[in-house]
C-alpha cells in the first residue's frame, strides 16, 4: 500500500516543481484519500501548492479540515513554513 499512496505524492511533487500546481493538488488529494489522511507531505504539498496559486483562503480552510489528520504541531510547522516560504500568516 505505500507505493500506492506514494506514487500520487511523488507525483505532486514533480508537477509542483513543473509549476503546474493544479495538478499536483489532485496528486495530493489522491494520496491523502488513499491514505486516510495519515500521509503528511501530501498534506503540506496541497498547502504550499494552493499558496503558489494565491488562494491563501483555500489554505486556511484545508488546514482546519487537516486538524482531523495531524497534530496542531504539523499544522503549525506547516503554517510557519508558509510564512517564511510565501510570506503570509495563515491563521
Amino acid at each position: 500500500m505505500g507505493d500506492t499512496i506514494s506514487l500520487p505524492c511523488s507525483t505532486g511533487k514533480v508537477l509542483y516543481a513543473l509549476g503546474r500546481f493544479e495538478e499536483a493538488i489532485e496528486c495530493y488529494d489522491k494520496a491523502i484519500e488513499l491514505s486516510k489522511g495519515k500521509f503528511y507531505s501530501a498534506f503540506s504539498g496541497k498547502a504550499f501548492a494552493l499558496c503558489k496559486l494565491g488562494k491563501f483562503d483555500e489554505v486556511s480552510e484545508f488546514l482546519n479540515e487537516a486538524s482531523k489528520f495531524l497534530t496542531k504541531w504539523t499544522i503549525d510547522v506547516i503554517k510557519l513554513l508558509i510564512l517564511v516560504f510565501h510570506n503570509r500568516e495563515i491563521l
